[in-house]
């Protein structure tokens, strides 16, 4: 059960971080263009 347990935080903190990153360079891009 702990494996699982960290296989699914693991795939929580992978998409969060995915998430933060696609923010942040839709931010950059936005500037960019202006």
């Amino acid at each position: 059960m702990s494996n699982f347990m960290k296989i699914v935080v693991t795939f929580a903190v992978a998409a969060l971080t995915s998430a933060a990153v696609n923010v942040l360079l839709i931010k950059l891009n936005k500037r960019n263009d202006k």
